[in-house]
């Protein structure tokens, strides 16, 4: 496997990967997974987890053959080699494998200051390449940027080396490489949602890839135990994996929801982007008009128009979300301290005149929801300038006592 970094930026520009200068000076990797993408991408670094079923299985046959080795009375060292590694020689992983977010300044920072006082505590783990140029860095990139900058700006040659554990090649594969780079961040790192994201992504597409072998088992399950989230969110996560690219961007951005781009997943990827279309990023994420774009279920409507009874289509859902306006509204009222008492009451007899004309009898919060400062109303109230029992009166939720409100 041989990993050159100089060809860094072209794999990640050719396969889906792009960065974004955030205002701190810090890098945000977004890496766009498809099955194709990331089979190129990761056989371009010669990290090849989507394997032919050839190699698959003489793989497999290799690891099964490890794990006895390591239930044997001497067991098995992966790590047989220690080293002090020049830095020129340690090159990073492709984001597109290693797609984790590099150390913001302040956390850079922090390492820094304690590898000057405490030298590198945790060796890095890395592997020689194929061609003998070098060695990747499969777990400790913080740390070698940290001797990097420690080296470029004291020149001191206690910072030109690295400590390493150098890996054995010929005793793992890429499945346990991608498994090492995902492990290894995961359990020092506070993940933000959206890498958590991906990272699931990509490990379930490893499950599966071991799942051909290995016999059944739960991938959802498994994916919840190495992530510590619930099964719920795995499976959350993973219908963002069936987002078109333009959508899922979003997703990753924070623009579109997650329950919004869950609910895309149900369509297909031309009806997703015709939802974009129709709804703009303003409002994609207004799950009353998502609802009705991917309700699975389609029965028989009214036409307006003919007044009669036809049978729903997914244009026709595009017509009816077109002409719809928001289902409530929020009003924010800021009221004079003097006509707090003919306001509420103003409130209380609106809320009574529409409770008896809708006559819905679930609670009131749900169609005319009124909220008040707790905390200055308890003063009013105190300070006898109000009665409580129009606060009361105003914050009602009953529709039976909603209606015997009369002033």
């Amino acid at each position: 496997m041989s990993i050159n970094n100089n060809n860094d930026n072209n794999i990640n520009n050719k396969y889906g990967v792009t960065e974004t200068k955030n205002e701190d000076g810090t890098t945000m990797i977004d890496v766009t997974f498809t099955d194709e993408l990331l089979q190129n991408a990761l056989r371009q670094a010669g990290v090849n987890v989507n394997l032919g079923e050839e190699k698959l299985l003489e793989n497999e046959e290799k690891r099964q053959d490890l794990i006895k080795e390591s239930n044997s009375k001497d067991g098995i060292n992966f790590f047989q080699k220690f080293d002090y590694i020049p830095l020129k020689d340690l090159h990073e992983l492709p984001a597109i494998i290693n797609f984790f977010p590099p150390p913001t300044n302040e956390q850079l920072l922090q390492l820094v200051n304690s590898i000057e006082s405490a030298g590198v505590i945790t060796p890095l783990l890395i592997m020689d390449n194929d061609d003998g140029d070098g060695y990747m860095v499969i777990c400790g990139r913080s740390r070698l940027m940290a001797l990097n900058r420690l080296y470029e700006i004291s020149n001191l040659d206690k910072y030109a080396k690295a400590p390493c554990m150098i890996l054995d090649r010929t005793k793992v594969d890429p499945i346990m490489i991608q498994n090492l780079v995902i492990a290894t961040n995961m359990q020092y790192r506070t993940i933000d949602r959206t890498t958590l994201i991906k990272a699931v992504i990509l490990q379930q597409k490893i499950l599966k890839t071991l799942k051909k072998s290995r016999g059944d088992f739960n991938i959802t399950r498994s994916l919840a135990g190495i992530f510590h989230i619930s099964k719920t969110s795995v499976e959350d996560y993973l219908c963002i994996d069936r987002l078109h690219p333009e959508i899922k961007k979003r997703v990753y951005a924070k623009i579109i929801t997650l329950q919004a781009g869950k609910n895309l997943s149900k369509l297909d990827h031309e009806k997703q982007l015709a939802a974009l279309a129709l709804l703009g990023e303003a409002k994609i994420n207004d799950m009353e008009r998502i609802k009705i774009l991917t309700n699975p279920k389609y029965g028989r409507i009214l036409d307006p128009v003919a007044q009669t009874m036809v049978n729903d289509t997914w244009d026709l859902r595009l017509d009816r979300v077109s002409k719809m306006t928001p289902s409530r509204t929020r009003v924010k009222l800021d009221i004079e301290r003097s006509a707090i008492d003919i306001t509420f009451k103003a409130l209380i007899s609106a809320k009574r005149t529409h409770a008896i004309e809708e006559q819905r009898v679930d609670s009131s919060n749900n169609y005319f929801k009124i909220s008040v400062n707790k905390k200055q109303i308890k003063e009013y109230t105190d300070a006898g300038l109000i009665d409580k029992d129009l606060v009361d009166k105003l914050r009602e939720t009953k529709f039976d006592k909603i209606l015997n409100h009369k002033f």
